[in-house]
């Protein structure tokens, strides 16, 4: 199994704050953001498998819940 957590300060994010050069829309976001992963991976010789489920906190004051997806990652070493 693997655990792992990720926490990180944003000073601009452009999809939130709007453009950087003239007024246009935007919202109050949250100056830090956390992901929290668990996810499980398998290797077998050169090839190597993880599957993960991520919850990131909400990343503005607005949104209604906070974000979860999965991830799949297959890579192969030659």
């Amino acid at each position: 199994m693997i655990f792992s957590g990720e926490g990180r300060g944003v000073l601009h994010n452009i999809f939130l704050d709007g453009n950087t050069f003239t007024d246009s829309p935007s919202v109050n976001k949250k100056p830090v953001v956390g992901d929290f992963m668990a996810g499980i991976n398998l290797s077998k010789g050169r090839a190597q498998l993880c599957v993960a489920f991520v919850f990131r906190s909400k990343e503005y004051e607005t949104q209604t819940q906070a974000q979860k997806f999965g991830s799949i990652n297959f890579s192969f070493s030659y």
